[in-house]
């Protein structure tokens, strides 16, 4: 019986880590969108509070989309 009890801990263990594994690879595959600009797949880079894409730097997330009001 008890190794039946590890092989249960183990299976748990082993789906939370293919979980965590998963969502990663999903995080990953958004960053990795098709530039509008250039077409090319790649990460987009945050810099000074809007995101460039990876390959071209052109702007393809502007810093400010109407969230902000200023008052």
């Amino acid at each position: 019986m008890k190794h039946s009890v590890m092989f249960h801990e183990y299976w748990e263990k082993e789906n939370e880590l293919w979980d965590i594994s998963l969502k990663e690879s999903v995080k990953q595959a958004e960053e990795r969108k098709v530039c509008e600009w250039c077409g090319e797949r790649g990460t987009r880079i945050e810099v000074h509070g809007h995101y460039q894409c990876s390959n071209c730097t052109k702007n393809v997330d502007e810093c400010c989309q109407g969230e902000c009001v200023s008052s």
